[in-house]
């Protein structure tokens, strides 16, 4: 007998893999989660006409299932239950005035008399990547958000208190409980000034806020949350250092205070630490902005090369310079916006002919120049050495500082 062939085995269909969605712990940045993290207690939200279930002290303020198990109906036995549905669904509360993603936020009914910023509360799954299956009502458009605020009781416009307001519960500090909102809104919470918690990487340099652990590690957005007097209008200086940073014009003078410079202004280091490098200077170090800074320098010539002769180049350049009197000096009493456009033209004439002769370093120099003006304090970084020396009665290729408006014109 001839032996069976064994018959071809039958490739099983591949399994599709669902790539998996990262999800944001603390929202789309077009919509942020907002409140404050940290809190160790309990609020008690109103899930039904006379039900209350009890939430952790700094509930909905990330992207959490905050629902399951705590919810009546997200309990085992229940419907949806523990684990399913909209249970298991991550939310957080957001501002609805500042929230530009598809699927716009809802109403609470959690907490009917608690507010933010003056505003009632509004919570989003999609903000965590999620789908709301908690409620189909429709969704309004909120009615709130051109009112005026009061600044004495929420902050300054541009530094405003973060927390919930009027949220029933309670929080601890060792032995210690205090109400629920402590910190939200300006109140003397400690009973001597009026204080609240505030962001201090969106709060501008001039607004004094200090880090506090009084309350516990108390964050927003990830980040420490900072204490502020200044912002509802007390008169307590409780950070020295912070009243040396903010009357700091000029990095310099800024480095020299012993603070640091954002890429933008001078803050504390405790701000630095905490929340970095400005967002309208977007590197850390001289390494991240070296790349971009080359690009725009070689564009910057392309452009002035295309309208003007080569031999042209340093006039076009410190015409852009002298002719726009929006470009202003960092430290106008120490040297002359004319002189410094100058000087930094012949740099960039240097450097477009050690280009030209193949030196693929040639801009570095000239981004070094502008980096030491605009940049974030930082390790100090090695000058590469000159593309090429050009005689020019006194002026050479010394180091010069540059104006942050023609730094900027540079790189825009």
């Amino acid at each position: 007998e001839e032996p069976k062939k064994e018959e071809p085995k039958k490739e099983e269909p591949k399994k599709k893999t669902e790539k998996k969605v990262e999800v944001p712990q603390h929202g789309n940045p077009k919509c942020p989660c907002v409140g404050l993290a940290g809190f160790h207690g309990a609020v008690n939200a109103k899930v039904g006409e006379k039900e209350t279930a009890e939430y952790p002290g700094d509930a909905f303020s990330t992207c959490q299932a905050w629902d399951n198990g705590r919810h009546p109906s997200c309990k085992e036995g229940e419907e949806p239950g523990e684990d399913n549905g909209w249970c298991a669904t991550k939310w957080c509360y957001v501002d609805p005035c500042k929230c530009d993603i598809p699927v716009s936020p809802k109403a609470s009914a959690y907490f009917p008399e608690a507010t933010y910023q003056g505003q009632p509360l509004w919570y989003s799954y999609a903000t965590c990547g999620g789908k709301d299956s908690y409620t189909s009502k429709p969704i309004k458009e909120p009615d709130f958000c051109d009112k005026k605020k009061d600044d004495a009781k929420f902050g300054k416009e541009d530094c405003r208190c973060i927390g919930y307001e009027n949220i029933d519960g309670t929080i601890k500090v060792g032995e210690t409980s205090f109400p629920a909102d402590v910190g939200a809104t300006c109140e003397a919470w400690d009973g001597k000034k009026s204080w609240c918690f505030v962001d201090p990487c969106t709060c501008p340099s001039a607004i004094a806020a200090e880090k506090s652990d009084r309350y516990g590690k108390i964050t927003t957005q990830g980040h420490a949350a900072f204490i502020s007097y200044e912002t509802c209008g007390s008169e307590v200086i409780t950070n020295e250092a912070a009243v040396t940073c903010v009357t700091a014009d000029s990095k310099e003078k800024c480095l020299a205070g012993g603070c640091a410079w954002n890429g933008a202004s001078c803050v504390t280091n405790e701000v630095m630490e905490v929340c970095g490098a400005s967002k309208d200077f977007p590197y850390e170090t001289f390494e991240e902005f070296l790349p971009s800074c080359v690009v725009s320098l070689k564009d910057t010539i392309q452009t002035v090369e295309h309208a003007y002769t080569h031999e042209q180049l340093v006039k076009a350049l410190t015409d852009e310079c002298a002719i726009d009197h929006k470009f202003p000096t960092v430290r106008d009493d120490f040297f002359d916006r004319r002189k410094e456009c100058y000087n930094f033209a012949q740099q960039l004439e240097a450097a477009r002919k050690a280009e030209l002769r193949g030196d693929k370093k040639a801009y570095d120099r000239c981004c070094h120049v502008l980096w030491a003006e605009k940049g974030p304090s930082s390790p100090k970084v090695e000058e590469p050495a000159p593309a090429e020396t050009v005689k020019s009665g006194s002026m050479g290729f010394a180091p010069v500082s540059i104006p942050l408006a023609l730094a900027a014109f540079m790189l825009s």
